[in-house]
């Protein structure tokens, strides 16, 4: 395990969880996500609840006016 567990776990683990949080939400901010044409639409899953096929997503930049109207 990176971060160990119990009580003497790591002291960088919340640290590196929140700089995670940071990327995602910067990525949604900047970024669109779009599924690629190798993934088939509607999805297949298997007993598990996973996609038979693998996702293929791409991230598309998103207009600079689209920032404008969202901020006011």
């Amino acid at each position: 395990m990176p971060f160990g567990v119990g009580p003497r776990n790591c002291i960088g683990f919340r640290f590196a969880l929140l700089v995670m949080k940071i990327v995602v939400v910067k990525l949604l901010q900047n970024f669109d996500v779009e599924t690629c044409k190798e993934t088939e639409l509607p999805l297949e899953l298997s007993a598990l609840y996973r996609p038979k096929k693998p996702i293929t997503l791409k991230l598309v930049p998103r207009a600079e006016n689209n920032n404008e109207i969202l901020a006011g």
